[in-house]
């Protein structure tokens, strides 16, 4: 088990470092005016599995042999796997997509705006290819820099997905090493699962929706801040700091969202590592405070004004906001048409308790929540669950009563902890709790994965100080609130997956006029470039229907095989 560990977790590790190499790659030859290719994500792994043996080389050559065979088995299992389904998302097939495949197909988001780039490659394909602009110029691109390196190199826009898997397992592997110097084999193993395979991850899988992409990086980010802490913990300090780093960096240009979390804990985290420098001696406090500097000042560097430069410094020149359109006087209100009517009227506390403690519904504007009695399931609720940006009790249908008990378990058990895990929870809690109630968008699951970490820090305490029956039952409702949601999301997406990819086979190579069912999903373009499908728009359009009826079309050109 120990080996099989190992060889986990430095897979995880090449891993990671692809896609922080990726990222930097990709930048260094936008700069250079160079449009990304096949050449990008090819590049990055000669590159990273040089770095990686320079930095891992004492491991031995059989298990640096074992890391890199098992990472590209990872890759390609992971890409073939997203390659055939397909996302059945709204944002996934509208400007998510529409970016992987602007970035594959030659925008260079460092000089050029992205509706100057598509009013010239789409010309008259779609009434308006542009229509999403505004988030793709301005939002954070480092998933979709990642997604089209990986598009690049298959010409299918679905494998791009690829990435939410990757991440998953970086996650697990960095879990899984961390947690088995804590507990038994078993329960580390089980741990990991339950941290890297959870409602946000099980309801966005299979999409291009960066909630989950956002949860994996910073949940790995915050294990590794928890390792630099621990003083029982005794990997390299080097190897913890690295994984920092990556995390820091990546995470900065995935969401705004995200980026604030990652701030956060980075901060709180790093203030209590120099304090306990500091209890140790002021000299031990002068040196890590130097290096702490010395570290984070080309972090930031690389991560606002190199990787972000297309976001964050482009939107402070032209708007005077380094986070437009989500925030400033110029911005654009996504959550207020999007939440129920009455959570216009209620504060931040108000809102977290209804969206936690009522029946799962995907409400809008002018529903109304339903308390329910924690751990009830009504039948309107099993659907709902699996829904890729449910709003009211996103965690799932028995997170109310699986929440209560986290809190409770870490409440009674406390005194039973150690000095520096009581510390750790002490930290996590305090922050978790500012964020929840201290933003308006903390109640909505996928904007606020903080929340699920109460969750892991009460199986942590229920795997190390009880082995009574009561952990197998704990255990067991946290499984079965996530394969609910996982389950219907996997067969609904299966099912939808092997239907249009039968449409899209019967139509390939031929020649159709369109038109959108249920507004502008241009990015389902893309899955007709890949299928070599000729389009025209055509507004008129309301033949048949294909990808989960998103489109209607006509046949122009081409004989339909039967």
């Amino acid at each position: 088990m120990k080996k099989i560990k190992n060889i986990i977790y430095e897979s995880s590790l090449y891993l990671l470092l692809l896609m922080g190499i990726s990222l930097v790659t990709t930048f260094l030859l936008f700069y250079l005016n160079i449009d990304m290719s096949i050449i990008n994500f090819l590049l990055s792994i000669i590159i990273t599995t040089i770095v990686y043996y320079l930095l891992r080389n004492k491991l031995g050559i059989k298990t640096f042999k074992k890391s890199i065979i098992l990472s590209i088995i990872i890759l390609v299992i992971t890409i073939l796997f997203s390659s055939f389904l397909y996302d059945r998302s709204s944002d996934g097939n509208t400007y998510h997509k529409d970016a992987v495949s602007n970035l594959k197909n030659g925008w260079n988001p460092v000089y050029e705006s992205s509706s100057n780039f598509s009013k010239d490659y789409y010309k008259d394909s779609s009434s308006n290819m542009e229509v999403y602009s505004i988030w793709k110029d301005h939002y954070a691109k480092a998933n979709w820099i990642l997604e089209a390196n990986i598009y690049s190199l298959t010409n299918n826009i679905e494998s791009g997905k690829a990435i939410n898997l990757i991440f998953m397992y970086i996650l697990f592997g960095i879990s899984l090493y961390y947690f088995s110097n804590k507990l038994s084999p078993k329960k580390s193993l089980i741990l990991s699962l339950i941290i890297a395979i959870n409602p946000i991850t099980s309801a966005q899988l299979f999409t291009y929706y960066n909630d989950q992409l956002g949860l994996t990086i910073l949940y790995t980010l915050i294990i590794s801040l928890i390792s630099i802490i621990d003083k029982k913990d005794k990997s390299f300090i080097f190897t913890k700091f690295f994984i920092m780093s990556l995390c820091f960096i990546i995470s900065l240009n995935i969401k705004f969202n995200i980026m604030g979390y990652s701030l956060v804990f980075t901060f709180i985290f790093m203030i209590k590592y120099l304090y306990d420098s500091y209890k140790i001696s002021k000299n031990k406090f002068i040196k890590v405070f130097k290096k702490l500097v010395l570290l984070f000042i080309p972090l930031f560097l690389v991560s606002i004004v190199f990787i972000g430069y297309s976001t964050y410094i482009k939107n402070y020149i032209t708007h005077g906001n380094p986070f437009f359109p989500v925030y400033g006087k110029d911005k654009e209100d996504i959550i207020t048409a999007q939440e129920p009517k009455e959570f216009l009227k209620y504060n931040n506390v108000e809102k977290v308790f209804y969206a936690t403690f009522s029946k799962v519904n995907n409400l809008m504007e002018n529903k109304k929540t339903d308390l329910k009695i924690p751990f009830t399931i009504y039948k309107e609720e099993i659907k709902t669950t699996a829904s890729i940006d449910t709003r009211i009790s996103g965690f799932g249908i028995l997170f109310s009563g699986i929440l209560i008990i986290s809190l409770l378990i870490i409440i009674i058990s406390f005194k039973k902890l150690s000095k520096q895990e009581k510390e750790i929870i002490i930290l996590l809690s305090l922050i978790v709790i500012g964020i929840t109630f201290g933003i308006s968008e903390g109640w909505w699951a996928r904007y606020n994965p903080t929340i699920y970490i109460f969750v892991i820090i009460s199986l942590y305490i229920m795997f190390k100080y009880y082995k009574s029956f009561l952990t197998y039952i704990f255990t067991f409702l946290i499984i079965i609130n996530t394969l609910i949601i996982l389950s219907i999301n996997t067969i609904y997406t299966f099912k939808g997956s092997y239907k249009i990819n039968k449409d899209l086979f019967i139509l390939k190579n031929k020649t159709i006029e369109y038109n959108f069912n249920y507004g502008e999903d241009i990015g389902i373009l893309s899955n007709l470039d890949d299928f070599n499908i000729k389009y025209k728009y055509n507004k008129d359009i309301n033949d048949n229907n294909t990808y989960y009826n998103f489109i209607n079309y006509k046949l122009i050109s081409g004989d339909v095989d039967e």
